[in-house]
């Protein structure tokens, strides 16, 4: 049976707009700062679980590329207590040097960054990561959306929901309603990536098999025919369902 992977933290951001200005200045500013080799087993994993399934067989991959071409781009982490480091970009290069059994990664070190910078920065980059899933781009959206209006992904949710019924001439929204309603639009327009309508229809897929999340988040099905095969109520045969897809393509 597949197990679902831990939930996200969302953290609500007090002051968005500063927050999002400073993570500009970090990005324009991270290739000047200094590459230093940092022990492996001094990197923590993030407070924000930024990553859902993971393609095992792409970071073997990547550690081939890697072993016979070497390291193009540093991780990025952020400098904690205690000497740790938490990881903030790079999920996929740090897996393939644990493969490769390396001691020490290519790493660069921000510093005084904090909760809500880091859990933005890991937001950002993951949308704009160009094999991005229709899945995985969702669930960043929605991040992206929450920190903006400070709700938590459960409150971000039942607000879409809300005006999904909105929409469909069902309830009044109340007045901060529209206005966080006005607010998602205009952040969702600047992220370039999908409506506000198009978010709400989206949100299906959350309540899907954790076996149909993995594969649309391994871009192995379309959103579409993962509501369809999430009617057959047997695992097993979900199963089979799912290889058949993939042999047949």
């Amino acid at each position: 049976m597949a197990v679902e992977p831990p939930k996200r933290k969302n953290i609500s951001a007090q002051n968005f707009t500063r927050n999002m200005q400073k993570i500009e200045v970090i990005k324009e500013n991270i290739k000047e700062n200094i590459k230093v080799e940092l022990l492996i087993d001094k990197i923590v994993a993030p407070k924000f679980h930024d990553r859902r399934f993971i393609d095992k067989h792409s970071i073997i991959e990547l550690s081939e590329s890697i072993k016979s071409e070497g390291l193009i781009y540093p991780i990025i982490v952020r400098k904690l207590e205690d000497d740790k480091f938490e990881r903030i970009i790079g999920y996929r290069r740090l897996e393939a040097f644990k493969i490769l059994k390396k001691e020490t990664i290519p790493a660069i070190i921000l510093e005084n960054i904090s909760d809500e910078q880091a859990i933005l920065l890991m937001t950002t980059e993951n949308l704009q990561r160009e094999n991005l899933s229709v899945y995985d781009e969702t669930l960043a959206l929605l991040d992206y959306v929450g920190i903006a209006t400070q709700m938590n992904q459960e409150n971000t949710i039942k607000l879409l929901n809300r005006y999904k019924n909105f929409s469909s001439n069902i309830i009044e929204l109340t007045h901060e309603e529209k206005n966080k309603y006005e607010r998602v639009e205009e952040l969702l327009a600047k992220t370039g990536k999908i409506t506000i309508n198009t978010l709400v229809n989206r949100l299906g897929m959350l309540s899907i098999h954790s076996l149909l999340k993995e594969a649309l988040s391994n871009k192995n099905l379309t959103f579409t025919n993962a509501l369809i095969l999430n009617k057959i109520e047997d695992e097993n045969l979900l199963k089979e369902s799912i290889r058949i897809i993939l042999e047949q393509g």
